[in-house]
């Protein structure tokens, strides 16, 4: 125990292993909550075949077993049911019942992961607080966290709380997604991602006078009575509540609260507006928050969430995902800077560089030349964007420990 003590508390982290950064946001096992749009499951091999591939699982099970170590220290799965996707998967629940559709399909990807996760003690184990996930790490064992994006379908009862959070150890709720719901609206993404929310999209398209197309669209619609009480329950049981898919009307009443509780920030998977001129890119607000009162941003090796190239002659995915880390290191500090993946989601990769032959580290030579697609390469990946002039160990330290103190913050 003290041991434990010391890792979560000392500036100068000893870590027993140094493989890849942290990984906020993983949909290990997609299927279940996507159905017919994801190609692949959680027990074969990863189907995804370049950056292209958008629809193909680029994770499973055996991305991990079949590593010669930890893809990452700490990795946040994320339980995710579409409640019209999912319901080709699921057996119990009614089709018109759009709630239960989720619910079950929350269920069948929990209870696969852990069966994997208890299937493979020596290697991997859940975390339910800073302390356990510690405990992982100094065994060299792979730290696995469990969170819910979307709170519709789950936490709607005090039943579910009590299932999820009481029960299953849920440490991480993502509590506003892609849609509008009872709870609130949600950040807007643009483009074609526009479709999740349309209503509210041309409603800001309208509010703008449709000058918001050459910007900036955001979302007309804030936290709803039941998300207020949403949030404040998730607070009383100590989850830490990601950000990521609210938008500005939504963080108006949100933060504030958090500010209250003295809660960092957390922004699971996201982009810099900089780079992503979308509501759902990381704004000011959150930043200004994060300067006050201390927070994690995970940035998504996407190339959906890139529109703004800093070398327009080479738009190459892998170079400005590495411009974005480096970006947000220097205005936020590199401790409060590392990756989630959002690994699984219909989305595609990272372009490779535009002059791999350049690259002077061996150990990211293969990255470099064929972009990001896979979990497989996904310390390859951080190797490849680390913040200069912080050698990889030392950021992957800085943002271990970082990550463990504000989890103790928000789940003593």
């Amino acid at each position: 125990m003290k041991f434990i003590s010391f890792f979560l508390t000392s500036t100068a982290l000893f870590l027993p292993f140094a493989h890849a950064q942290i990984d906020l946001h993983a949909h290990l096992n997609m299927k279940p909550g996507m159905g017919w749009l994801i190609k692949g499951t959680f027990a074969e091999e990863p189907l995804a075949k370049d950056w292209s591939s958008s629809h193909s699982t680029k994770a499973s099970s055996k991305s991990f077993t079949d590593a010669k170590g930890p893809l990452a220290q700490i990795v946040v799965i994320s339980l995710y049911g579409h409640p019209v996707l999912s319901v080709t998967q699921v057996k119990k629940a009614s089709m018109f019942d759009s709630k239960s559709v989720v619910d079950e399909a929350l269920d069948l990807e929990y209870a696969e992961i852990m069966n994997w996760i208890n299937a493979n003690p020596e290697r991997m184990g859940l975390a339910r607080n800073a302390t356990e996930a510690a405990t992982l790490l100094a065994a060299h064992k792979t730290a696995f966290i469990l969170s819910l994006e979307g709170a519709y379908g789950s936490l709607e009862t005090e039943s579910g709380f009590k299932k999820w959070i009481d029960e299953r150890g849920v440490a991480i709720v993502t509590p506003f997604h892609l849609t509008e719901d009872h709870f609130s609206g949600v950040a807007l993404e643009g483009g074609f991602h526009a479709l999740n929310s349309p209503f509210e999209f041309f409603a800001s398209a309208l509010m703008s006078n449709l000058m918001c197309l050459k910007t900036c669209c955001k979302g007309t619609v804030g936290v709803k009575p039941d998300g207020t009480e949403l949030i404040e329950k998730l607070i009383t049981r100590n989850v830490w509540i990601d950000v990521a898919h609210q938008n500005e009307l939504d963080l108006r009443s949100v933060l504030p609260t958090l500010a209250d509780a003295n809660l960092p920030l957390l922004v699971t998977h996201t982009q810099l507006r900089k780079f992503f001129t979308a509501e759902r890119g990381l704004g000011d607000a959150e930043m200004d928050y994060i300067y006050k009162h201390d927070g994690i941003v995970g940035l998504i090796p996407t190339e959906f969430m890139i529109d703004q190239w800093p070398d327009p002659r080479c738009k190459s995915g892998m170079d400005t995902f590495r411009e974005t880390v480096r970006f947000a290191s220097k205005a936020l500090g590199p401790q409060r800077v590392t990756l989630g993946s959002d690994i699984n989601a219909p989305l595609n990769g990272l372009s490779p560089s535009c002059a791999p032959s350049l690259n002077p580290d061996p150990f990211t030579a293969d990255i470099a030349k064929s972009g990001f697609y896979t979990y497989s390469q996904w310390s390859e990946l951080a190797h490849y964007v680390a913040p200069e002039p912080l050698k990889f160990d030392e950021w992957n330290q800085k943002t271990v420990g970082h990550f463990l103190e504000l989890w103790k913050r928000v789940r003593p």
